[in-house]
């Protein structure tokens, strides 16, 4: 994949120009090409993210219910826009999630402030709330995904940039529509920040567990960021491939390019199957180009490596632990628990630097259009 990993976003989203001197009549030329190693690139790689998939398949995100949710607050609504429905749903899951969050601070201020030792029961109630946060937040992702597939004009917005951002989003950042966000690896940096994690207290084996699980993350998210740098321009290529083979084949069957014809359409069956089962039912608009299908379908999947992680580090472990599947998590209860408001601590401070940031925007301009057009003052007669 060209500029794959190290480069920045800009470097990774330019496009190649063409260029030299046309091709001969009947031939593809360049262009044709190019387009055909495009699609193959793609074909490659949706066939290793689906193998790469199978990694995460204990986990399933809620996207039936959350695409039916939305669809009946809208039918509640008598809207056909899904954002007010998603904005409420959003809203119920917060609230959820912050009831299971005041549990763990009750029982880590037991443990740690008051110095009282936590009893079995009480590790129960903290693994219990963090089986309930993973399933709430399973739910908020979900609706996200659910939201984007009713709207890909937002997926594909500003050269495909909220789905890039998440892809390599090493620290929260904020995004206009749907909060912030931060992907499984910057998870894994967050806990393992200098300034807080001798707090946790992680153990040689755990650390030794997040080496594994980083470098499967950033290889995984490696391969979506390729996906993605092909997506941006496959609906060209795809039309390109139209015009240069499919259209003339159509007009003369059998022809010298009848092979790469029927690879085409080969390529282009299996990609649309791969599409479908990765998106597990997601109803993706049909207004959709095949690049925002593409972008959907990689935003899904960094959201289920998300809570792929927090199954692993908080709930069962079913990949990362040496004692084999559906063993004991990777942190044990109050470590899950302190890393977990950790996370949700640093995530807050980034959506409040946003809305200062923000804030302050707003009163900068508005105090140079005063300064541009003064207001003129009255003098009373």
């Amino acid at each position: 994949c060209p500029n794959a990993a190290g480069a920045p976003p800009a470097a990774k989203k330019q496009k190649q120009a063409g260029g030299g001197a046309p091709a001969p009549a009947g031939a593809p030329g360049k262009e044709g090409e190019e387009a055909l190693r495009n699609l193959r690139s793609l074909h490659r790689l949706l066939g290793d993210l689906e193998q790469e998939m199978k990694v995460f398949q204990n986990v399933s995100l809620p996207i039936g219910d959350a695409a039916q949710e939305l669809a009946h607050g809208m039918a509640r609504a008598q809207s056909a826009d899904p954002f007010p429905a998603y904005v409420e749903s959003k809203k119920r899951t917060n609230l959820a999630i912050a009831s299971e969050y005041d549990k763990l601070k009750l029982e880590l201020d037991k443990s740690y402030t008051q110095q009282i030792q936590i009893s079995e029961g009480d590790l129960y109630t903290l693994q219990r709330s963090l089986f309930n946060v993973v399933h709430y937040h399973a739910r908020y992702v979900a609706f996200i995904c659910a939201l984007l597939a009713k709207k890909p004009a937002w997926v594909s917005e500003n050269k495909y940039s909220m789905v890039y951002d998440f892809v390599e989003s090493d620290y929260p950042f904020s995004n206009d529509k749907v909060d912030a966000l931060v992907n499984a690896s910057g998870l894994l940096s967050i806990i393992q920040d200098d300034k807080v994690a001798d707090q946790f207290h992680f153990d040689e084996r755990q650390k030794g567990v997040f080496n594994k699980c980083y470098g499967m993350l950033t290889r995984f998210e490696d391969m979506l960021i390729c996906i993605v740098n092909l997506g941006m321009t496959i609906d060209d290529s795809i039309a390109t491939l139209l015009k240069t083979y499919l259209k003339p084949a159509m007009e003369s069957p059998g022809g010298a390019e009848a092979e790469v014809v029927q690879d085409i359409q080969k390529m282009m069956n299996e990609i649309s199957q791969i599409e479908e089962s990765l998106l597990e039912g997601l109803p993706v608009s049909e207004t959709a180009t095949k690049g925002e299908t593409l972008g959907i379908l990689v935003f899904k999947a960094v959201c289920q490596a998300i809570i792929w992680f927090q199954v692993e580090f908080y709930c069962n472990s079913f990949v990362l632990s040496e004692y084999g599947p559906k063993s004991p998590p990777i942190l044990n209860p109050l470590q899950s628990a302190a890393c977990c408001l950790h996370i949700s601590n640093t995530i807050r401070k980034t959506l409040f630097q946003d809305l200062l940031y923000k804030t302050t925007s707003i009163v900068q301009e508005g105090e140079q259009r005063d300064k541009e057009n003064p207001t003129p003052v009255k003098h009373s007669s």
